[in-house]
C-alpha cells in the first residue's frame, strides 16, 4: 500500500540573514497493508541555489504564494512548484513501520530535528567586505613592507651601494676615526 501526504510548514532563521519562508514537505511511503502506525524521523536541511542577502528585517521568500495555496493544487503540481525554486527544504528521515493488525487505521508520528549549525550562504554587505579586506591587507603588507625594506638597506649599505655619513659634527677625537678610513 502507498500513502502520499504533505505538511506545510514555516521555516524561519533569525540569524544575519533574517528570511521567512512558507514550505511543504512531501511524502509518499510504502507500507504493508497491516501497519498500524508509522515513525518518521530526520532532519530538515536547508538547500540553497543562490545565497541569501543580509538585511536588518525580515525577508519573506514565496511570499505571495501561500502554501496552503499550493497545497490545495494536484500532488506532482504543488511538488514540482516547490523543488524548482531557489531555497528548498530537504528533509532526510528514516521511517519505522510497526505493524500490529489491520484495523484500517495508521497513526503516524513525524520528528523533525532542525541542526543548529548547518551552513548558510549569504551575500556579505560592503561593510562586511571592507572589514575583512583591511585586515588582509595590513597583514600582508606590512610584513612584506618590513622585509623589502630592512632587506634592502641591508644589503644596500653591506654592498656599499650606498654611503653612509655621520648626520652630527663629532668631536674632533671622532674626526681623526674617521680620518683613517
Amino acid at each position: 500500500m502507498q500513502v502520499s501526504f504533505a505538511i506545510g510548514l514555516r521555516y524561519e532563521i533569525e540569524d544575519i540573514a533574517k528570511v521567512g519562508m512558507n514550505t511543504a514537505l512531501f511524502f509518499t511511503l510504502n507500507i504493508p497493508p497491516t501497519a498500524s502506525e508509522i515513525k518518521i524521523e530526520g532532519d530538515l536541511m536547508l538547500n540553497q541555489r543562490t545565497p541569501v542577502y543580509p538585511s536588518y528585517k525580515q525577508r519573506e521568500l514565496y511570499a505571495n504564494e501561500g502554501i496552503f495555496q499550493v497545497l490545495e493544487r494536484s500532488y506532482l503540481e504543488a511538488f514540482e512548484l516547490c523543488y524548482n525554486r531557489n531555497h528548498t527544504l530537504h528533509y532526510d528521515f528514516t521511517q519505522t513501520v510497526t505493524a500490529l493488525g489491520g484495523s484500517g487505521q495508521v497513526a503516524v508520528e513525524i520528528n523533525i530535528r532542525i541542526p543548529p549549525l548547518q551552513p548558510i550562504l549569504y551575500q556579505q554587505t560592503l561593510f562586511e567586505v571592507l572589514k575583512q579586506a583591511w585586515v588582509q591587507y595590513v597583514g600582508l603588507f606590512v610584513p612584506v613592507y618590513v622585509l623589502v625594506y630592512y632587506g634592502f638597506m641591508w644589503f644596500a649599505y653591506r654592498m656599499n651601494a650606498l654611503q653612509g655619513q655621520p648626520s652630527h659634527e663629532g668631536t674632533l677625537h671622532d674626526k681623526e676615526k674617521l680620518k683613517q678610513y
